[in-house]
């Protein structure tokens, strides 16, 4: 568990699979994910997925709910998965559209990727973004981390191609 000012984040549990799957199925959510917009089945597979794999011993990746500290209420995703174990992890993160542009993206980033650099010991975290996902950039430039490199026709997705751009930030 990782707190900050406003939110917790948390290992996911069964029962959070509606409030996953409020936010999967909106396509104004997903719009610049490399999935969805889910359907249930989507959405089960993947709190399953992620249930199991906060109980994997040595852990690998580190998906967490994001939660209001005050009400518990579970608004998105936020988590680390290892690329190269103990080294380089990537960062993804998703939020229901209500809570966009308060402040919530960046509290969460912000405590996961201190939560890599310190208790991981990641030497680099890298997330990407879709070129046309400009808050999303936003967000990592004022965290940090540094356009490294654009990814042309890096995601199949939709029926269509798209760009990404690879962010990075080093301990």
């Amino acid at each position: 568990m990782i707190a900050t000012t406003r939110l917790v984040l948390r290992n996911f549990e069964p029962d959070d699979v509606p409030s996953v799957h409020a936010y999967g199925a909106d396509p104004l959510v997903t719009r610049f994910m490399s999935w969805g917009p889910n359907k249930l089945e989507d959405t089960v597979r993947f709190v399953e997925t992620v249930v199991a794999e906060s109980k994997e011993q040595p852990r690998q990746n580190f998906n967490l709910a994001v939660t209001l500290r005050e009400s518990g209420e579970l608004i998105g995703a936020c988590g680390l998965d290892a690329a190269v174990p103990k080294a380089h992890f990537i960062l993804g993160y998703c939020l229901a559209a209500p809570y966009w542009g308060v402040g919530y993206g960046t509290e969460a980033v912000r405590a996961m990727v201190d939560f890599g650099f310190g208790e991981l010991g990641a030497h680099r975290i890298l997330a990407h973004v879709f070129t046309g996902n400009l808050r999303s950039q936003a967000l990592l430039k004022k965290l940090a981390f540094a356009n490294v490199a654009t990814l042309a026709n890096h995601v199949h997705i939709r029926n269509e191609w798209h760009n990404e751009y690879e962010f990075a930030r080093d301990a």
